[in-house]
């Protein structure tokens, strides 16, 4: 036979010892009082197996599997007690049930698939995911820490940036503030093009690069200011999005002062970006300052300055900008609002999430959670440790939190009530007070590990009650929210007619036959006021002391006043970042302006566009249908009585 290489449970290769595992077979045989164990006999049996290990590309595999095989092997074949004795071993190595260092069972399929997506380089995707997660808890660190970690991840319950095995990338984003030169700004190009290859989010200041039409002096020429380059970093990283899966595409930003000369001219720019670009995961920032709130509040002037010399260059009315900004954001989402300048020009993130929906109510609470923080900090204070000796630039570390609507859930605490953000309060406080105050604490709504917690991302609430997918053979399911469906189970209303009505009003208000405790529970985004959701990231900010990201949410149609005055009250308070807008569709139950029913059957398949019907895609199996489906009846007005 061939050789096989073995992988060890610390990561390690090596070549398959025949004599060495005969030996420890036999060993186990006289331990456990098997006197007719046969090591030829089951070494014959056992070859034959490790073949097929031999016919494929790996030609490997992992401890575990052999003692697994080996196990199964000696219970065919008569050998109970080896059997037994084996499979005890079995059942303490990683990746087992009872292993408190792996504990992978609490990672579903899915997530073990995209934890191998996120963190190995295609050729590395047939690994093991016991392995895969034992490197990762295992990188730079004590053995110790190593079973901590690896017991964390396998709880789904902790996950470290994603370039963690990546060597000199191992690092999550990178801030940069481009100079004003065109060799800095076509270098940081090239970094942030690798950075994006590498699943690395890279956060671009252009603040410093002069305005248009600006005096060159070395060449006498004019200078194309920041737009012109922030539409080529922009073609750029649209270029590089289609070799990403869509799952892991990392966010780049770009930001620019509101004081710059060129604003106007980035507004337009990201109001027209949208209808363009198919970027979702581009980020516009406008950063304000306490004079232009100032001049805001007494409906003055601010002042535009210079980047070159900080000379004033000219003025603009504070409130004419704001409902240009408020206009833009109502056209394109992705724009968002800063004031909390950084003082750190370029610096490299090293981080962590940390998934709240893994931490039920008990006794222990929140114990748990905070000894766990500190053996996470322990862990990615040694990645920063080990970047700092291949990178001069400074380190940042940080823990982002999800899973928040989950925790509450768990604690019956309805999201869009009092006591949430008093739950809020009291436990990133103690967060907060126990972390190493090097250590910041955040929250982030597109870091590609969200894509491997299965529960709510960040702050988040309810968008959607249910959801419909169809099937290849074309049918269509609706599913309720994994946490609304346990809730309508117990009850024994978890049934399709009522799941169908959940889907069709995304809200429980009407339904009366569900118990009103659980209709108060369940409160989607659409039914929460915005001042609610500002009001919560308000409270979280001033306790971490850091930026958090959420969606504050807007119902169609759109008041604008009610947006402008909201947005103004809380930058007023000090919020720092209020950069996701969300709004809501328009309704589903807009009133028949039509009296042809032959339009109104045109508007009905219009709304459903977007779902894969058979007409779009063809069944792969033609279906008996059930039913007849009639056409709508003809009018038999002719089109001008219909006009009237």
């Amino acid at each position: 036979m061939n050789q096989i290489i073995v992988i060890k449970d610390n990561g390690q290769e090596s070549p398959l010892n025949q004599n060495e595992l005969l030996s420890a077979l036999q060993k186990i045989a006289v331990e456990e009082g098997q006197n007719n164990f046969s090591t030829e006999f089951l070494w014959e049996k056992t070859g034959k197996y490790l073949e097929i290990f031999l016919t494929g590309p790996q030609k490997q595999l992992t401890e575990i599997q052999l003692i697994g095989l080996l196990a199964n092997i000696c219970l065919e074949n008569g050998f109970e007690k080896v059997a037994r004795a084996l499979q005890k071993i079995h059942s303490l190595a990683p990746g087992s049930a009872d292993y408190a260092g792996s504990s992978t069972g609490k990672l579903t399929k899915n997530t073990q698939e995209k934890m191998k997506k996120l963190y190995l380089p295609p050729a590395q995707n047939n690994c093991e995911t016991e392995i895969l997660v034992n490197k990762i808890a295992s990188h730079k660190t004590s053995e110790e820490l190593t079973a901590r970690i690896a017991a964390l991840i396998g709880q789904n319950k902790f996950f470290p940036h994603q370039n963690v095995l990546k060597g000199p990338h191992a690092y999550e984003s990178m801030q940069i503030t481009l100079e004003d030169n065109l060799n800095d700004i076509f270098d940081q190009l090239k970094q942030a093009a690798i950075n994006f290859q590498n699943l690395i989010s890279t956060n671009l200041d252009f603040s410093k690069i002069r305005q248009k039409m600006a005096m060159i002096k070395s060449t006498r020429g004019f200078s194309s200011g920041p737009i012109s380059f922030i539409k080529i970093y922009t073609s750029t990283f649209e270029t590089l999005r289609q070799n990403l899966s869509t799952e892991l595409i990392p966010q780049q930003s770009f930001t620019l002062s509101i004081h710059h000369p060129d604003i106007l001219e980035y507004l337009i720019f990201i109001k027209n970006f949208q209808k363009n670009s198919l970027n979702k995961h581009l980020r516009f920032f406008i950063e304000i300052s306490p004079q232009f709130l100032d001049a805001l509040a007494r409906e003055e002037d601010f002042e535009l300055i210079s980047p070159e010399n900080g000379q004033t260059v000219n003025l603009l009315s504070a409130k004419n900008t704001f409902d240009l900004i408020v206009s833009t954001i109502v056209e394109n989402p992705q724009l968002g609002i800063k004031q909390n300048k950084s003082s750190h020009s370029n610096f490299l993130t090293v981080s962590g999430l940390i998934n709240l929906a893994g931490y039920q109510p008990g006794p222990n609470f929140p114990g748990d959670l905070l000894n766990d923080l500190k053996t996470i900090q322990d862990y990615l204070l040694k990645q920063k440790h080990q970047l700092e000796k291949l990178s001069k630039t400074e380190i940042h570390t940080v823990i982002f939190f999800s899973g928040w609507m989950d925790f509450l859930m768990a604690r019956k605490i309805a999201y869009g009530s009092v006591n949430s953000i008093q739950e809020a309060g009291t436990l990133f406080a103690e967060i907060r007070k126990s972390a190493d105050q090097s250590l910041e604490l955040s929250i982030n709504l597109h870091s590609p590990l969200l894509n491997l917690v299965e529960s709510h991302k960040g702050l988040e609430c309810f968008e959607q009650l249910a959801t419909l997918k169809t099937n290849l053979d074309g049918q269509e399911i609706h599913q309720l929210d994994p946490i609304l469906r346990d809730y309508l189970s117990e009850l024994g209303m978890a049934t399709n007619d009522i799941t169908r009505l959940i889907y069709d009003t995304n809200s429980l208000n009407d339904l009366y036959q569900i118990p009103l405790n659980i209709r108060t529970l369940f409160k989607t985004s659409r039914e929460i006021d915005a001042h609610f959701h500002l009001e919560l990231q308000r409270e979280i900010e001033n306790i971490l002391q850091g930026e958090v990201e959420k969606k504050i949410y807007f119902e169609n149609p759109l008041d604008t006043e009610k947006l402008k005055e909201t947005l103004l009250g809380k930058l007023k308070l000090g919020i720092k970042n209020i950069g996701y807008f969300h709004f809501g569709p328009v309704s589903k139950y807009q009133e028949n302006t039509e009296t042809d029913q032959g339009k109104n059957f045109l508007l009905t398949l219009n709304k459903n566009k977007k779902r894969r019907h058979r007409e779009i895609q063809p069944p792969l199996f033609q279906i008996k249908k059930t039913e007849e489906i009639f056409l709508p009846p003809v009018s038999n007005q002719s089109p001008s009585q219909n006009q009237n």
